[in-house]
Protein backbone atom coordinates (compact mmCIF):
# COMPACT_ATOMS: atom_id res chain seq x y z
CA UNK A 1 0.00 0.00 0.00
CA UNK A 2 1.34 3.69 -0.83
CA UNK A 3 2.62 5.88 2.14
CA UNK A 4 -0.60 8.24 0.80
CA UNK A 5 -3.12 5.42 0.50
CA UNK A 6 -1.84 4.48 4.09
CA UNK A 7 -2.45 7.76 5.93
CA UNK A 8 -6.06 7.97 3.94
CA UNK A 9 -7.23 4.32 5.67
CA UNK A 10 -5.87 5.46 9.22
CA UNK A 11 -7.96 8.88 8.93
CA UNK A 12 -10.94 6.91 7.99
CA UNK A 13 -10.18 4.46 11.00
CA UNK A 14 -9.36 6.93 13.43
CA UNK A 15 -12.84 8.46 12.73
CA UNK A 16 -14.90 5.43 12.62
CA UNK A 17 -13.09 4.00 15.81
CA UNK A 18 -13.31 7.25 17.65
CA UNK A 19 -16.85 8.00 16.76
CA UNK A 20 -15.33 11.52 15.75
CA UNK A 21 -17.37 13.19 13.00
CA UNK A 22 -17.73 16.64 11.66
CA UNK A 23 -20.92 18.45 12.76
CA UNK A 24 -23.18 20.97 11.14
CA UNK A 25 -25.79 22.27 13.37
CA UNK A 26 -28.61 24.19 11.86
CA UNK A 27 -30.59 25.29 15.14
CA UNK A 28 -33.15 22.97 15.71
CA UNK A 29 -31.84 20.14 17.59
CA UNK A 30 -33.30 19.91 20.78
CA UNK A 31 -31.40 20.56 24.38
CA UNK A 32 -29.65 17.74 26.08
CA UNK A 33 -31.68 17.72 28.99
CA UNK A 34 -29.14 15.19 30.70
CA UNK A 35 -28.09 16.13 33.89
CA UNK A 36 -24.79 15.35 32.93
CA UNK A 37 -24.39 17.91 29.23
CA UNK A 38 -26.45 21.02 31.34
CA UNK A 39 -23.09 22.49 32.22
CA UNK A 40 -21.16 21.82 28.50
CA UNK A 41 -19.96 24.76 26.69
CA UNK A 42 -16.99 24.75 23.61
CA UNK A 43 -15.11 27.57 22.41
CA UNK A 44 -12.27 27.20 19.10
CA UNK A 45 -12.32 26.24 16.03
CA UNK A 46 -15.08 23.00 14.90
CA UNK A 47 -12.84 22.85 11.85
CA UNK A 48 -9.76 21.58 13.57
CA UNK A 49 -7.34 24.34 12.23
CA UNK A 50 -7.15 25.51 16.07
CA UNK A 51 -8.15 23.09 18.16
CA UNK A 52 -11.11 22.70 20.23
CA UNK A 53 -12.23 23.04 24.09
CA UNK A 54 -15.17 20.84 25.52
CA UNK A 55 -15.72 21.50 29.11
CA UNK A 56 -18.56 20.64 31.90
CA UNK A 57 -19.06 20.92 35.79
CA UNK A 58 -21.26 19.40 38.30
CA UNK A 59 -21.42 19.18 41.72
CA UNK A 60 -22.34 16.46 43.64
CA UNK A 61 -23.64 16.61 47.13
CA UNK A 62 -22.37 14.43 49.76
CA UNK A 63 -19.23 13.02 47.57
CA UNK A 64 -15.71 13.55 48.81
CA UNK A 65 -13.15 14.85 47.08
CA UNK A 66 -11.34 11.30 47.12
CA UNK A 67 -13.91 9.50 45.99
CA UNK A 68 -14.42 11.53 43.09
CA UNK A 69 -10.55 11.58 42.26
CA UNK A 70 -10.65 8.06 42.40
CA UNK A 71 -13.75 7.58 40.17
CA UNK A 72 -12.83 10.15 37.76
CA UNK A 73 -9.56 7.93 37.62
CA UNK A 74 -10.91 5.04 37.41
CA UNK A 75 -13.31 5.71 34.21
CA UNK A 76 -10.77 8.06 32.46
CA UNK A 77 -8.25 4.57 32.68
CA UNK A 78 -11.40 2.68 31.49
CA UNK A 79 -11.70 4.66 28.19
CA UNK A 80 -8.76 4.16 27.30
CA UNK A 81 -6.67 7.77 28.01
CA UNK A 82 -3.36 7.83 30.18
CA UNK A 83 -3.21 9.67 33.40
CA UNK A 84 -0.24 11.64 33.08
CA UNK A 85 -0.72 13.34 36.44
CA UNK A 86 -3.32 12.71 39.49
CA UNK A 87 -2.73 15.05 41.97
CA UNK A 88 -4.83 14.32 45.16
CA UNK A 89 -3.77 17.37 47.13
CA UNK A 90 -4.98 20.14 43.99
CA UNK A 91 -7.91 17.75 42.98
CA UNK A 92 -6.30 17.31 39.40
CA UNK A 93 -5.97 14.92 37.08
CA UNK A 94 -4.33 15.34 33.39
CA UNK A 95 -4.89 12.49 30.65
CA UNK A 96 -3.98 12.12 27.16
CA UNK A 97 -4.43 10.08 24.28
CA UNK A 98 -2.55 9.83 20.98
CA UNK A 99 -4.12 9.41 17.79
CA UNK A 100 -2.73 5.96 17.80
CA UNK A 101 -3.77 5.14 14.14
CA UNK A 102 -1.75 8.09 12.66
CA UNK A 103 1.68 7.73 14.48
CA UNK A 104 2.05 11.40 14.95
CA UNK A 105 1.86 13.64 17.66
CA UNK A 106 -1.31 14.65 17.87
CA UNK A 107 -3.41 13.97 21.08
CA UNK A 108 -6.47 14.91 22.90
CA UNK A 109 -5.72 16.03 26.12
CA UNK A 110 -8.35 15.44 29.54
CA UNK A 111 -8.52 17.45 32.50
CA UNK A 112 -10.29 17.01 35.33
CA UNK A 113 -10.05 19.67 38.66
CA UNK A 114 -12.27 18.60 42.14
CA UNK A 115 -12.75 21.09 44.46
CA UNK A 116 -14.35 20.59 48.23
CA UNK A 117 -17.33 22.67 48.44
CA UNK A 118 -19.40 23.01 51.48
CA UNK A 119 -21.69 19.22 51.81
CA UNK A 120 -19.76 17.62 49.34
CA UNK A 121 -17.85 18.86 45.70
CA UNK A 122 -17.28 20.16 42.37
CA UNK A 123 -15.94 18.59 39.44
CA UNK A 124 -14.62 20.49 36.31
CA UNK A 125 -13.71 18.61 33.16
CA UNK A 126 -11.95 19.52 30.25
CA UNK A 127 -11.10 17.83 26.48
CA UNK A 128 -9.00 19.37 24.42
CA UNK A 129 -8.32 18.73 20.76
CA UNK A 130 -5.41 19.33 18.89
CA UNK A 131 -4.54 21.28 15.89
CA UNK A 132 -6.48 19.11 12.46
CA UNK A 133 -8.63 16.72 14.97
CA UNK A 134 -12.28 17.02 14.80
CA UNK A 135 -15.25 15.48 16.93
CA UNK A 136 -18.71 15.50 17.54
CA UNK A 137 -20.38 17.60 20.26
CA UNK A 138 -22.12 14.77 21.38
CA UNK A 139 -19.27 12.48 21.31
CA UNK A 140 -18.25 14.94 23.45
CA UNK A 141 -20.85 14.95 26.09
CA UNK A 142 -21.64 11.08 25.87
CA UNK A 143 -17.75 10.97 27.33
CA UNK A 144 -18.65 13.72 30.13
CA UNK A 145 -21.93 11.94 30.77
CA UNK A 146 -19.90 8.56 31.25
CA UNK A 147 -17.71 9.85 33.84
CA UNK A 148 -19.97 12.32 35.60
CA UNK A 149 -22.56 9.33 35.82
CA UNK A 150 -19.77 7.07 37.28
CA UNK A 151 -18.71 9.44 39.43
CA UNK A 152 -22.73 9.37 40.77
CA UNK A 153 -23.05 5.85 41.28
Amino acid sequence: MHKSNTAIVGIALSIIISGCSSVTTTGNEKPDLRPCAKNFTTDGSMTGLSGKRFMTSMSFPNISKKTALNKISQQISFEGQTIKTLDRDSGIIIASQQDLLLKDARETKITASVEERKGGTLVNIQVLTGFGMVTSEDAVKDYFCRIINYIGK
